[in-house]
């Protein structure tokens, strides 16, 4: 006897890929606001301490990475992900706390090794 197709769909989460719709026109200039951050980080130190900026978000998307299974579940656990605004929070949340890990992760390797070496 097949089962209830139904009964599956049902149960099933929504649409992973659903984010709020928006005017094109916020995030051209969101994208904008992002290229010029970038462009001024650059030039204001970026360059010189690309090794510690790539280091702190290669290590906070790997967190971030490894910390999503535990974030589905929390969410899960309360029904969130049953809509998609709890989706959207979820990914909200994750992407809030990779940023903020990652900027963290930044801080300490630039003022641990300021801390580290005598001046000169």
């Amino acid at each position: 006897m097949p089962s209830d197709s139904t009964a599956y769909m049902a149960s099933q989460p929504p649409d992973v890929l659903w984010w709020p719709k928006f005017d094109d026109t916020y995030s051209i200039i969101a994208l904008a606001i992002s290229v010029a951050i970038f462009f001024i980080a650059y030039f204001a130190g970026g360059k010189l301490n690309r090794t510690k900026m790539f280091a702190s978000f290669l290590t906070a998307s790997i967190l971030g990475f490894f910390l999503m299974p535990l974030v589905i579940d929390l969410f899960s656990r309360f029904n969130f992900l049953q809509s998609r605004l709890g989706v959207v929070g979820m990914y909200s949340v994750v992407m809030i706390f990779v940023a903020a890990l990652s900027v963290n992760i930044y801080e300490i390797i630039v003022v641990t090794a300021r801390e580290a070496l005598p001046p000169r």
